[in-house]
């Protein structure tokens, strides 16, 4: 893991175009603490003694129930079902990354009132899979193997 520090709009511009050159398609994640750590919603959630996969369950079958009068979407699948979840605010076990670098730094400072310094998370998806599972490519959900 390399730490890169840019002070402005210009230089993070510079330091992304420089890591895609190197490494293809990033994907981006912004944090308005540098401090927060890559931990989904539903596990900085959980209390003492809490089962994460019960909660995931219990928040995904009651979506399912109520989700219909909150939206048009029909998902077709689990998969379909966490991803209309997440956009909806309930917490699930996703983080939301985006390919978009000047997305990722919305996100990183658009709630950050300068008491912390704030973090853009890159990550390069298809180094990630070759490490995790042997194939370097991004894999969608449900892939034999994962």
């Amino acid at each position: 893991m390399k730490e890169l520090i840019a002070e402005s709009i210009d230089v993070f511009i510079q330091l992304v175009s420089e890591l895609q050159k190197e490494n293809g398609d990033l994907w981006f994640r912004g944090h308005a603490n540098v401090e927060w750590k890559l931990i989904p919603r539903l596990y900085r959630r959980l209390k003492a003694g809490d089962n994460p996969r019960e909660e995931d369950d219990d928040n995904r079958e009651h979506f399912i129930r109520v989700g219909p009068s909150v939206t048009d979407v029909k998902p077709s699948d689990k998969w379909d079902w966490y991803f209309v979840m997440q956009h909806h605010g309930v917490p699930t076990r996703l983080l939301d990354w985006t390919e978009s670098a000047l997305i990722g730094l919305f996100f990183a400072v658009r709630e950050n009132e300068a008491a912390h310094d704030a973090a853009v998370w890159i990550l390069d998806p298809w180094e990630l899979n070759g490490y995790v599972v042997k194939r370097k490519e991004v894999l969608p959900p449900g892939e034999p193997g994962l």
